[in-house]
């Protein structure tokens, strides 16, 4: 077990986002144990915070495309305002 775990901690260390996948699938552990512990409520509001995470780093990298691809909105309003 341990060589397994150490393989798939080098392998993560080439990926970017192979530790956060690894946080994400923390609280569907923490799910499963609070659900198993009969708690059924917690399940939902586990899945809330996760989706919670999903889409702010959505929004994160959302901004972070615009900011790459050199769009910004004060030439775009002056664009809209140049043909009627």
């Amino acid at each position: 077990m341990r060589l397994l775990a150490r393989w798939r901690a080098r392998a993560a260390a080439g990926l970017p986002y192979a530790r956060t996948d690894g946080l994400v699938s923390l609280p569907v552990v923490a799910s499963a144990a609070v659900v198993a512990l009969g708690f059924p409520v917690g399940d939902p509001l586990i899945g809330l915070v996760i989706t919670v995470v999903i889409l702010r780093t959505t929004w994160q990298s959302y901004g972070t495309i615009r900011a790459d691809s050199g769009h910004r909105p004060a030439q775009d309003d002056e664009h809209q305002h140049e043909h009627p």
